[in-house]
């Protein structure tokens, strides 16, 4: 059944991206189907899947260009401190939770390349990232969340920035704020 709710899922999310419209405000995640057949609740446990030992995606499982998306990134989203937490990454789809003020909401969604055309020479990834759609104050997350090679003055040592920014938006369109985040 787990398999099933993934797969819906991953299927849901491509669904709504590939419609090519991004202005338009992403509809609320649904809810996965559960079954209420009789002959679906009967389930021969040889064939059922043995659960994993670890829950989480290890680190080492993602995509190597991926890996500094993983962990905490804190800023501020209007007059409120934000943290933005990264849990997983399987493939592009990235799950974790936020922290707005004191009220905290689970988060998913997909990484992409980044579309704005920078000359840059960071690697710059977009991530929307939903709430569930079951609170009247969720929203979405665009964040473009950059990795960039940083040097001294003399130009003699290199270190790596890791900030994002974007903007939150309420699916209501009632509220929206700027964000900028470092980790």
């Amino acid at each position: 059944m787990k398999l099933k709710t993934i797969i819906a899922s991953v299927l849901l999310t491509g669904t709504l991206f590939s419609c090519g419209n991004e202005s338009s405000t992403p509809a609320p995640a649904a809810a996965a189907p559960s079954a209420t057949n009789s002959e679906n609740q009967e389930v021969d446990k040889s064939k059922e899947e043995k659960p994993k030992e670890d829950s989480q995606v290890t680190a080492s499982a993602v995509n190597p260009r991926y890996k500094y998306l993983l962990g905490s990134w804190k800023g501020s989203l209007r007059d409120k401190n934000l943290t933005v937490v990264i849990e997983s990454i399987q493939g592009n789809i990235a799950t974790g939770y936020n922290i707005a003020g004191t009220n905290r909401r689970p988060i998913s969604g997909t990484i992409m390349e980044d579309d704005r055309n920078l000359e840059m020479e960071c690697a710059i990834y977009k991530l929307i990232l939903k709430e569930p759609g079951d609170d009247k104050w969720d929203g979405f997350f665009t964040l473009y969340f950059y990795n960039c090679p940083q040097w001294d003055e003399n130009h003699e040592n290199e270190w790596i920035s890791y900030y994002a920014s974007g903007e939150w938006r309420a699916f209501s369109g009632k509220l929206s704020g700027e964000i900028y985040l470092s980790k």
